[in-house]
């Protein structure tokens, strides 16, 4: 990765590089970067932001995170979609309505690539491999109030959905620890 086509951007609260240069284009040999840049950092979670700022209209990423790292406490966006598409590892998308009822659980893998959530869904993406390297894209500008929790009993709702994993939050850099970081 040559770095003078990135800019790291200090504040995130996990590994993340932001393109300077277009176009820019997603190579193996740069995945393989962001994995060694991770494993360096002591497996901290890392993304490679396309765009160029937060403050885009577009934001399209390529994220590496950990299944012991990842926020397990679904969201939803009342204006935005997401859709993904998977390059590595498997994981399971969890959508839920108001109420904590399951509407969907998609296997993300090499058979089921790419997944595109609606508006005003609660979510959750949950890694069953050890890392998962993934595509996000999704409209901007970043903005954490726009990731609304949700009033039902999530705990309850993902121990039904996923009971063979283990839920205990152990992300330690969540600027939002939820209940799940409590459970044993």
């Amino acid at each position: 990765m040559n770095l003078k086509e990135w800019r790291q951007d200090e504040k995130a609260k996990s590994i993340t590089y932001f393109s300077i240069k277009r176009p820019v284009c997603v190579s193996k040999e740069l995945i393989g970067m962001l994995k060694r840049i991770s494993e360096e950092n002591e497996n901290k979670n890392a993304r490679l932001c396309l765009h160029a700022s937060p403050d885009d209209s577009l934001h399209d990423m390529i994220i590496l995170e950990y299944q012991n790292k990842k926020c397990r406490k679904p969201h939803k966006h009342l204006e935005k979609e997401e859709t993904l598409h998977m390059i590595e590892g498997k994981m399971v998308s969890l959508i839920f309505d108001e109420k904590g009822t399951l509407v969907d659980k998609t296997c993300l893998d090499e058979n089921n690539l790419a997944y595109r959530t609606s508006r005003n869904q609660y979510h959750v993406w949950l890694p069953l491999t050890n890392h998962v390297i993934y595509r996000e894209i999704k409209q901007g500008p970043f903005k954490q109030e726009d990731n609304i929790s949700p009033r039902f009993d999530y705990i309850d709702a993902l121990k039904r959905c996923v009971d063979f994993m283990d839920l205990t939050c152990s992300n330690p850099n969540c600027k939002n620890p939820c209940a799940l970081s409590k459970i044993k």
